[in-house]
């Protein structure tokens, strides 16, 4: 051509995406080498000048002669006779060069046997040799290398391979033992080995999804990518059989495979069907406060219920950002399962609240409900986690509608309580929105509140809660007086003072919500009818008691921890608390205030 740098280091050729090595150059020509890393066939030729670009017309094609087969592994291949119904294959490394890294450019056949590639490089491809006919030696081994048209480019024939094709010289698999349609739970893999083999060299087993026998000209290297190795904690060898316990599976028709002490690796034709379907669901919808029993019917389930994984789809939020929420799994079987839902409060982020704590309780759209197949014991950031790993197994819906919604129209809203401060034995009236299916109040201990009603594990992340506590509320029942569609009127009860939730529940147990945030508050004051030691020294230590009324549980026993107690703004250190008593040591006041505490009017 011309135009080019005389100087060969501001030149390059590219022979698709490989270097040519330029050994001269003029402003004429080019001379360069073709490396063992060149893929064979057809290449699109390219030369570019530095500062100038490229050379016109660029990317002509060069036919290039690199194929090359150097070795093959394993020498001795598994033979399946004539009368076999499933097969054992064997997994071949053929190494050598001029190989395309495009799987589907490259043909291996053994024998004259077209094996499935299932990875491949410029010196090497690894392929399933299917067996077919009877004992054979010396086997041609023969690599074609394809242009983007499917026509032969380049081609070797290793013909002196040392490859042999052995009926009964080899380990093969006899037969699969364990269930053809298996649970997306998991199953346990039983394999019968061929009376040759010994099931002590067996070093793993696995299943390999979406593999077809029939088509191994086609892409299966597409499938070689899922194929699920077992951890092999429960692998177990007998004379001549293995088996294992596999993870949870996700849909598909899988192919047993069995690893072996020396590096081979075997593949059985025999399908294995595991599912996980949703066949059912019920109810398509509930309270936004949470607590709807959730009954899915279906197949493939885990027996074990924290096995089992359930997701409600909800609009993506701060709060939410993979835009679904936990159903906490209370009674499994295989075919059924019972979830509780959460309540689903949730906010965005903004300039006014950067970490969004105020979280309000939202309807949503249905969502899309799954059941995801994980391992026991997982806290909900690692249940995410497995939602998130596709690996995993998860249901398909064979039902008409799989989903569920958060309704505004069958929830609950506490809009007023008053008044929202009161004693024992006090009438107190709650107003707000559909009261008629309500069947109890309760008062709930509010040690976390965002947007009136929220479990105290929580704190502002409905994602981070632990799923092993599906209630931790302490729960105060009460019976109500009155009630109508729009109020209810209850007595105050024998209750510790302090502040609390008002949360509405209806006969199915689903609960209510604030319509706004506070709006579900009430307060139980302390009543104190006596004090001892109020008067002692400037340094503290003089155990101050505060006592309440016999018909008055004026303190919180059940988390004593919060019972504070000031004087003045000082804080007195409480070392004992009963429903009735508290006491606590003052601190040294000396230069801290300008009157001892019990000239203080408070």
């Amino acid at each position: 051509g011309e135009g080019f740098n005389a100087d060969p280091s501001l030149n390059r050729v590219m022979l698709d995406a490989t270097p040519c090595n330029i050994t001269a150059a003029s402003t004429t020509s080019i001379t360069c080498f073709i490396t063992d890393k060149t893929p064979g066939g057809t290449r699109e030729l390219s030369v570019y000048v530095d500062n100038l670009g490229f050379a016109a017309p660029n990317n002509q094609e060069v036919q290039v002669k690199t194929a090359f087969v150097s070795d093959v592994s394993p020498k001795v291949l598994h033979a399946n006779g004539e009368s076999a119904q499933y097969s054992t294959f064997t997994m071949v490394m053929v190494v050598g060069k001029g190989f395309d890294p495009n799987c589907t450019r490259n043909v291996l056949s053994i024998g004259g046997q077209t094996c499935g590639i299932v990875a491949c490089s410029t010196s090497s491809i690894t392929a399933l040799f299917p067996g077919n006919g009877t004992s054979a030696d010396n086997l041609d081994v023969t690599v074609m290398v394809m242009d983007k048209r499917g026509e032969v480019r380049d081609m070797y024939t290793l013909a002196d391979s040392g490859v042999h094709q052995r009926e009964d010289e080899v380990t093969s698999i006899a037969a699969l033992l364990s269930p053809s349609q298996v649970s997306g739970a998991g199953t346990t893999l039983m394999l019968q080995l061929s009376p040759n083999a010994s099931a002590n060299s067996v070093v793993g087993l696995g299943l390999w999804p979406d593999l077809d026998p029939e088509m191994l000209d086609g892409g299966i290297w597409e499938s070689y990518s899922g194929l699920l190795k077992f951890r092999g904690d429960d692998l177990y060898a007998s004379e001549d059989a293995v088996m294992d316990s596999s993870p949870s599976l996700p849909n598909a028709v899988y192919r047993p495979v069995v690893f072996m002490e020396d590096g081979t690796t075997l593949v059985y034709t025999a399908p294995i069907t595991a599912r996980t379907a949703i066949t059912s669901l019920s109810p398509a919808a509930g309270s936004i406060g949470g607590r709807t029993m959730l009954t899915i019917a279906g197949t493939g389930f885990s027996e074990v219920p924290d096995e089992n994984v359930v997701v409600i789809g909800v609009p993506t939020s701060t709060t939410f950002l993979n835009g679904v929420i936990l159903c906490d799994v209370t009674e499994a079987s295989a075919t059924q399962l019972t979830c509780v839902t959460r309540p689903h409060l949730a906010a965005q982020a903004s300039a006014n609240d950067p970490m969004a704590r105020n979280t309000k309780p939202m309807s949503t759209p249905p969502g899309d409900v799954q059941v995801v197949l994980c391992d026991a014991g997982l806290n909900d950031v690692l249940k995410y986690e497995c939602w998130s790993d596709l690996e995993n197994g998860r249901s398909a819906c064979e039902a008409s509608v799989c989903t569920f919604e958060y309704a505004d129209s069958l929830t609950p809203k506490v809009g007023s309580i008053s008044p929202a401060r009161a004693l024992v034995g006090q009438e107190v009236t709650i107003s707000g929105e559909r009261f008629g299916q309500v069947v109890e109040v309760q008062l709930r201990e509010r040690t976390s509140h965002m947007g009136g009603t929220m479990h105290s594990e929580m704190h502002t992340d409905t994602n981070s809660r632990s799923s092993t506590s599906s209630d931790v509320w302490a729960t105060i029942p009460i019976t109500f007086l009155e009630r109508s569609r729009n109020s209810i009127t209850f007595t105050v009860p024998q209750v510790s003072a302090g502040q609390y939730t008002v949360t509405l529940r209806k006969f199915n147990n689903e609960l209510s919500i604030a319509s706004s945030v506070g709006a579900g508050d009430f307060e139980l004051p302390v009543v104190v009818s006596s004090t001892t030691g109020f008067i002692g020294s400037r340094e503290g230590g003089n155990p101050l008691i505060l006592t309440t009324p016999d018909s008055s549980f004026g303190f919180n026993v059940t988390h004593p921890e919060q019972n504070a107690l000031f004087i003045s703004t000082l804080p007195c250190e409480v070392v004992d608390v009963s429903s009735h008593q508290l006491t606590c040591l003052p601190g040294p006041m000396s230069g801290r205030v300008l009157a001892e505490y019990w000239q203080l009017t408070s």
